[in-house]
């Protein structure tokens, strides 16, 4: 992976955190896995509705919770490392079950911002 698609998730991983924490967005859920394109999505209140989706392509590895929260009171809720040549991972620290999150990828990371009411009015 080079440095410039490493710079690229590394920055996308700082929106995200900045928006979360911006709009107090702590909980999240798998919303769909199809092939290797894995899609989170996150509120206030995932009865509700959520604010915002977080798609990540080429998922080599997944292991978290369907449903995790995180602490917005923590300067960066989610990190990206990158172990080797073509492979980052995005991790949490998941405070409902207390444990460390992780995905592995290869691919890419995009931050969807868009309310989405589950139900019609």
């Amino acid at each position: 992976m080079d440095q410039q698609k490493q710079r690229g998730i590394a920055s996308a991983v700082e929106a995200l955190n900045r928006h979360i924490r911006s709009k107090e967005i702590s909980d999240f859920r798998i919303d769909r896995l199809e092939g290797e394109t894995l899609t989170l999505v996150g509120s206030f209140d995932l009865s509700y509705y959520h604010d915002l989706a977080l798609v990540i392509t080429g998922v080599s590895s997944v292991n978290l919770s369907c449903c995790f929260w995180v602490d917005l009171s923590e300067p960066q809720p989610f990190s990206a490392a990158f172990p080797s040549e073509d492979t980052a991972v995005l991790s949490f620290t998941d405070c409902g079950a207390r444990r460390r999150g992780e995905i592995a990828f290869k691919g890419d990371i995009s931050l969807q911002i868009e309310h989405v009411s589950y139900f019609k009015r």
